[in-house]
């Protein structure tokens, strides 16, 4: 998550914040996180990226507080709305 939000705020990836819905919507490849990832000093393959990537997006996370006697709860996953595209004529592979 780290990398990516390096790569928004770089602008080196498409960022899109709607402010009405809460949601930003974050367009990059995998070439480019694997990349970031690697300076970071993380060398994963395409694989492991993409599976983190589904791991992210099926994993929930809940965050409760209270302000004053309201309780509040939010609840939801990591990434809430994955797609993916190859380009034309591509496999994905393990590299």
């Amino acid at each position: 998550m780290y990398a990516l939000r390096y790569l928004a705020a770089q602008q080196q990836i498409e960022c899109q914040v709607e402010k009405d819905e809460e949601l930003v919507t974050i367009a990059f490849t995998l070439h480019q996180l694997r990349n970031e990832l690697k300076r970071i000093g993380h060398g994963y393959n395409w694989r492991e990226i993409s599976e983190a990537i589904e791991i992210l997006s099926k994993a929930s996370l809940s965050v409760g507080f209270d302000v004053g006697k309201r309780q509040f709860e939010w609840t939801g996953t990591y990434l809430s709305n994955v797609r993916s595209m190859n380009k034309a004529g591509g496999k994905v592979t393990g590299e």
